[in-house]
């Protein structure tokens, strides 16, 4: 009875069921209904990882989990369960979820015809068709269906994610560039909408990148990802539960390959005779996995910069609001002003109109008053220019100042020979070796792909900020030769190349074994070919950088230098046009950098690299080199590391040897140029810094001058009050109601009444002048 109670527990307690559409390996597909405990039988997954595949559920971060038979994929957007056998997709029906499912199908279909029936390669085959492309890439090795779906969902993922950044971007720059000609409700609604669009894209941007970040930083994780050679190893008597080293250095033994051999932890007296830890080779999903890091994090990159464009635009708007509310203030103070002289003016009518008698009064000349109200009038006129000539000479009314189909390639080989010919993507991949995905790094189009250099098993990828080439042991391709913006890279790797081929190697150049080198290697010593190309894309790259930063610096000071002195709309456009680029400049610089920093510090990234040195280590057998690290690795005196594959304890030492070459040479080619390239970031950064400077002068000034305004207005409203008082004891005098003074003959009570009237306002006035003094206000 317990048993049945369970069973319907387990059939019914769950939410009804749901549809899913399952991709199989050959690209067929259908939609079915299944339920969550269904789903858990069929996968192997606990419940927890299904709740990150529930679309209400949007607090989930985005996620990609190795489990035993099952990969549980969560990256914005795209939510599948990858099997050994199918791809499940929830939501089929979903508008959001259809492309996904129609991307599976079709690359599926295509990726299980070229496997099952390879064509051999025709001329034609490297033009760039609708097809796509198989799945071994140029080496003709075939990925594991569950890498090849897992790659179709980062692809569907990163595209989603780059064509909403592209969208955001063409509305972005419009927007803002239209609020800083005019700053309306409207302008500022706009702007701020696509501020919380950013926010939101670049939050799911980031955790994209996060989770690949992550996934590459753990070698465990992405041994748990291989579920068709988990099965078959667990199907040849490994443990039916799968386990994992947690980290490279704690396994007991290292083989040549980078496989791990341990034993199951169920028990300590088991130890020595449980199963074999699984520990496959990583090389090929870490590969995958790098290359949609690479294109994540260039998109969060365009992102970055955008959201810095956003911020100077708002920095540039308060700056020229606080120049717009100085204006105002500026002319508060006048208006002021004149309002203070002509209250000043209606003292002195006050005065002649005040009932005490005067000997003006009884004067029959009418002369008297025009020659009285043009004295008011003058009198008044001339205080007001005074007063402005002195505001003038204070600075207080100056403006604020105080100081796809087949492209065109150019071939350069060894000998500096060149020709430019028409080379398709897939007749370019089996030329080189290299897989689509690092193609694309390669596109002239604005793409959102980082400075990279990628040591693949016969080519390096260069794609360096203006300079992107394939190199191989036997010569260099660099895309669009006819450019004027690559003819110059072209033109000096021609030069470079033929310069340093024809010199013969010496009785002592051989002694370090390390091919043709270039001269200018120190002591004679002749670098491989893909050095001496790599060197001279470095140089170019480096130079171009360097050449961009300079021009951008002699513009750049002046236009500051004018800013200081002067604070106006043009001078504000052409600072935050000078900034827009100093942000652009340094992160191209920031990208090579960073890019050269990682190789330093990855040996086997650089060992990779070594291209002519690995054909002649791969001519006599193995296929696909492996790289060992070289802490790890035992070192023989050439250099080599020698190890042995994971496949049986019996056979470690018939296996594959390890290829792990000196690194010297191509280390110390790096860090001059990782110097170089970081001066430039110095330079830029001091740049930065500089306008930094220049926006809090900028900021403090204009507060400064606000200060000196309101300051001003607290006197001039001072003064207003104490000649109102005046004009109060003048109105009293003037009512029309009996007073004894009204009847005096005596004339100097007139003046010793206005006297006392000027000198009363005077005394106040001066009274309040000091006591802001001494509290600080006027200080």
């Amino acid at each position: 009875m317990a048993t049945a109670a369970r069973r319907r527990h387990a059939g019914g307690g769950g939410a009804a069921a749901a549809e899913w559409a399952s991709v199989s390996t050959t690209g067929a597909w259908r939609v079915e209904p299944i339920g969550k405990h269904q789903l858990m039988r069929r996968t192997g997954l606990p419940a927890r990882d299904l709740r990150a595949l529930d679309p209400a559920l949007t607090s989930y971060p985005s996620s990609v989990v190795g489990r035993d038979r099952a990969v549980v994929v969560n990256l914005e957007r795209v939510r599948a369960v990858i099997t050994a056998s199918e791809v499940l997709v929830p939501g089929p029906r979903d508008p959001a979820a259809a492309p996904l499912v129609s991307e599976l199908r079709a690359r599926l279909a295509a990726a299980s015809a070229a496997a099952a029936s390879p064509a051999p390669p025709q001329a034609g085959a490297g033009k760039d068709g609708g097809g796509v492309s198989p799945p071994g890439g140029g080496g003709g090795k075939v990925l594991p269906f569950e890498f090849r779906a897992l790659e179709v969902c980062l692809q569907y993922a990163c595209k989603s994610l780059e064509h909403e950044a592209s969208m955001l971007e063409k509305e972005a720059y419009p927007a803002l560039d239209a609020l800083t000609s005019k700053v309306s409700t409207l302008n500022l609604e706009h702007v701020r909408q696509i501020k919380s669009r950013l926010v939101a894209i670049s939050g799911g941007v980031h955790k994209v990148r996060d989770e690949l970040e992550h996934l590459l930083d753990d070698d465990a994780d992405m041994a748990a990802m291989h579920l068709s050679e988990k099965a078959a190893f667990q199907a040849a008597g490994g443990d039916h539960s799968s386990r994992f080293g947690d980290d490279v250095a704690e396994e007991p033994a290292v083989g040549d390959d980078g496989a791990r051999d341990g034993y199951d932890g169920e028990s300590d007296e088991q130890e020595d005779e449980g199963s074999i830890v699984f520990m496959p080779k990583i090389d090929e999903l870490e590969n995958l996995l790098e290359a949609y890091f690479v294109q994540i994090d260039g998109t969060l990159s365009k992102l970055s910069t955008l959201r810095e464009y956003v911020e100077d635009t708002e920095d540039y708007i308060n700056i020229m609001l606080d120049d717009k509310q100085n204006q105002l203030l500026q002319m508060g103070v006048v208006l002021s002003t004149a309002t203070l002289m002509i209250t000043g003016a209606i003292v002195v009518t006050a005065v002649f109109g005040m009932n005490i008698r005067f000997a003006l009064y009884d004067n029959p000349d009418t002369n008297i008053f025009w020659e009285a109200n043009g004295g008011m009038v003058g009198g008044a006129t001339a205080l007001f220019v005074v007063s402005m000539l002195y505001l003038w000479n204070k600075g207080i009314l100056r403006h604020a100042g105080a100081g796809a189909a087949s492209a065109e390639w150019a071939a350069v080989s060894t000998t500096g020979a060149w020709r430019v010919e028409p080379i398709g993507k897939h007749q370019l991949m089996r030329r080189t070796g290299l897989r689509a995905r690092d193609l694309r790094a390669l596109d002239p189009a604005p793409s959102p792909y980082p400075s990279s250099v990628v040591g693949r098993d016969r080519a390096v990828v260069v794609n360096l900020e203006r300079v992107r080439a394939v190199i191989t042991a036997s010569e260099v391709l660099v895309p669009g030769p006819r450019d004027p913006a690559v003819a110059p890279l072209v033109s000096e790797l021609r030069t470079r190349l033929s310069a340093a081929s024809p010199a013969p190697p010496q009785d002592e150049a051989g002694k370090d074994g390390g091919g043709v080198s270039p001269p200018g290697g120190g002591g004679g010593k002749v670098l491989p070919f893909e050095f001496r190309a790599l060197e001279v894309c470095l140089e170019h790259a480096c130079k171009s950088l360097e050449h961009e930063a300079s021009m951008l610096e002699k513009e750049a000071y002046p236009a500051l230098d004018a800013l200081t002195s002067t604070v106006s709309t043009l001078n504000l456009e052409r600072v935050r046009q000078i900034k827009s680029r100093l942000v652009a400049i340094s992160g191209g610089v920031h990208k090579a950098r960073d890019e050269l920093e990682h190789l330093l510090d990855d040996d086997t990234d650089m060992a990779a690299m070594h291209l002519s040195e690995k054909a002649a280590f791969l001519a006599p057998g193995d296929h696909s080199s492996r790289f060992g690290d070289v802490a790890e690795e035992p070192v023989g005196d050439d250099g080599e590391r020698n190890g042995y594959d994971d496949e049986s304890d019996k056979q470690e030492d018939q296996r594959s040897v390890v290829f792990m070459p000196k690194i010297d040479e191509l280390e110390n080619l790096l860090e001059a140029y990782f110097v170089q390239i970081d001066g430039t970031l110095n330079k830029l950064s001091t740049l930065r810094e500089y306008v930094e400077d220049t926006e809090d002068y900028i900021n403090i000034m204009l507060d400064d001058k606000q200060n000196q305004l309101l300051q001003m207005g607290v006197v001039l409203s001072t003064a207003t009050l104490t000649i109102t008082a005046a004009i109060v004891v003048t109105g009293v005098f003037a009512i029309n109601i009996h007073f004894a003074l009204y009847r005096t003959t005596d004339t100097n009570i007139f003046w010793e009444a206005t006297g006392g009237t000027v000198g009363g306002a005077a005394a106040l006035f001066i009274i309040a002048m000091l006591y802001f003094w001494k509290t600080g206000i006027l200080r």
